[in-house]
């Protein structure tokens, strides 16, 4: 796995866990970085939650620099809601 493709997942990670959201890097096939993301929610600023578009795009340009070989995002989202540490949904 690529050092710029973790590099570019950990700084997102980083964004979005103040709103309890999280990405997971799933894998790198071809020229394309997969990831599953679990967005959080912010009852004080809903627009505030970064989106899956949004996500991908950012996640594309941040590769653009950090690894040139990976031209594409494929984001699958999980619905929001509490995870634990392996990113796993956690029941209720």
């Amino acid at each position: 796995m690529s050092a710029g493709a973790r590099m570019v997942v950990e700084h997102f990670n980083r964004m979005v866990e103040p709103d309890g959201g999280v990405i997971e890097l799933l894998v790198v096939e071809a020229a394309t970085l997969k990831v599953r993301y679990s967005p959080g929610t912010n009852e004080e600023c809903a627009d505030c939650v970064l989106d899956a578009q949004d996500l991908r795009e950012l996640m594309k340009e941040a590769l653009a620099l950090q690894d040139p070989s990976i031209t594409e995002v494929a984001v699958e989202t999980s619905p929001p809601g509490p995870v634990s540490a392996s990113g796993e949904g956690v029941s209720r």
